[in-house]
């Protein structure tokens, strides 16, 4: 419902979606936004989610951290993390 309702507002939406769009641009292959993506969706579970992308921690850890840097958000922040997590539920 709260998804539904930012969609439906495009101001909203649009800054919603900002830090999201900086990921895109920076990442041409999409490899973080799908880092991200499976990240939430292992519930943000690191072990699950390096099992699902098929990686190592590591390289988990330096997408993550790489992803941080590019939307300035702290993925270890409640606040910061639903953002995120509501900007991709809105593309």
């Amino acid at each position: 419902m709260l998804v539904s309702s930012i969609k439906h507002d495009p101001w909203r939406a649009t800054q919603l979606k900002e830090p999201i769009d900086k990921l895109i641009v920076a990442d041409s292959k999409n490899v973080l936004l799908k880092t991200l993506r499976t990240f939430f969706e292992q519930n943000c579970d690191l072990a699950q989610t390096c099992e699902s992308l098929h990686i190592h921690r590591n390289t988990l850890r330096y997408r993550l951290d790489k992803i941080e840097q590019v939307t300035a958000l702290n993925i270890n922040n409640l606040d910061e993390k639903v953002q995120l997590y509501l900007a991709l539920k809105c593309l």
